[in-house]
């Protein structure tokens, strides 16, 4: 067996009303100052000023940073930092997708230990200890209330920073799946690909270890067991609950793999916005090869296991076009099974020009 370490840095609330405990927790940790990171859409739809009154209910006084943008950029974390200097937080929160929780691991990484996020860049940067977070995802899909890495942008060259230190890990996560339930249903979808291809990756990479492929087995079980239904029955909460935890086991099975570096739907350019959630299923193999080597064919035809619905493979065809522009050539196609009702024997297929095109399923394969 190979030798690997296991930290569970952060404890998991999980369950539908544990938003209400968020006043609770973080009294926990001693919080009386918190700064409350989120995005202009969350505060939109009202989970940030919810949590917000529950926060002032337990006598916590609250600010919030709401200068969050999809793909955080080393400016947000800038304006956030200057933000957190006026405030003078002991505890920061993230609240939102993916994208605020890492601006929030950002801003704690600059505002504890001065200078710039770019001084992060890398593992173990960190020389002080940083302000205590929680994690409030409203999507399930990124994984990042499980993972010690903040994914930022720069500004200027556009390369995303995978900036990493067990320091940014959060103390606690509250997953309510009452939170994703304002999610359209593509964005379910795609967010619902994008802890796919973690828990894939996390499995094939080959410094996973015993305890990393473990969690990403049983988040590969329950999201493709639950990715699709949730597209039906997008009001069922217990369907909502265990395709949240199932992102977060693909999170946690990436933060305890060895494996470091750009994920797959985290392109290196942060420029390129829009190619990766839905495109992930298709260009897996094809943009990890570098890292993952020769395989087994086994491992990637696992995918043909995954039942979707329209709703799920339409972006996946719609995304991955435009992917095939940018895409390394694939070394070996890689199929998505679309079984609904209108073409029950038909698959969608990276060719190995890069094209999309659709073709009956290969039983052999």
């Amino acid at each position: 067996m190979l030798a690997f370490e296991f930290h569970a840095r952060t404890r998991f609330v999980v369950g539908e009303g544990q938003l209400a405990r968020l006043g609770q927790l973080a009294s926990e940790l001693k919080a009386q100052r918190v700064l409350l990171v989120s995005d202009p859409g969350i505060i939109a739809i009202g989970h940030t000023s919810c949590a917000e009154q529950i926060l002032r209910q337990a006598g916590i006084e609250v600010s919030v940073f709401d200068g969050v943008r999809e793909n955080p950029t080393s400016d947000d974390v800038g304006l956030g930092c200057q933000f957190a200097h006026q405030f003078q937080p002991d505890c920061i929160i993230g609240l939102g997708g993916g994208s605020s929780m890492d601006c929030a691991k950002g801003i704690n990484f600059v505002y504890s230990n001065g200078g710039r996020i770019q001084d992060y860049w890398g593992v173990g940067k960190a020389s002080h200890p940083m302000l205590p977070m929680i994690a409030v995802p409203t999507t399930a899909g990124t994984g990042s209330e499980a993972q010690s890495f903040a994914l930022i942008s720069d500004a200027e060259t556009h390369i995303k920073m995978a900036c990493g230190d067990k320091k940014a890990a959060f103390q606690i996560a509250l997953l309510d799946p009452a939170l994703t339930l304002t999610q359209p249903a593509r964005v379910t979808a795609l967010t619902g690909i994008d802890a796919l291809s973690h828990a894939l990756e996390s499995l094939v990479t080959r410094p996973a270890n015993a305890i990393s492929r473990m969690l990403s087995r049983e988040a590969w079980r329950l999201l493709s067991m639950y990715l699709p239904r949730v597209i039906d029955e997008p009001h069922d909460l217990q369907i909502r609950g265990n395709l949240q935890w199932g992102a977060c086991l693909a999170g946690l099975a990436i933060e305890n793999d060895v494996g470091r570096g750009p994920r797959a739907g985290q392109p290196t350019d942060g420029s390129v916005r829009d190619r990766a959630r839905s495109s992930n299923c298709c260009c897996l193999a094809a943009y990890r090869r570098r890292e993952l080597g020769d395989l087994p064919r086994s491992v990637y035809i696992a995918l043909l296991k995954l039942r979707m619905s329209a709703a799920v493979t339409q972006p996946i065809v719609d995304h991955a076009k435009s992917f095939g522009e940018v895409a390394p050539k694939p070394s070996i196609p890689f199929w998505v099974v679309d079984t609904t009702a209108r073409s029950p024997n038909r698959s969608i297929r990276l060719t190995e020009s890069g094209c999309i095109c659709s073709t009956a399923v290969d039983r052999t394969i």
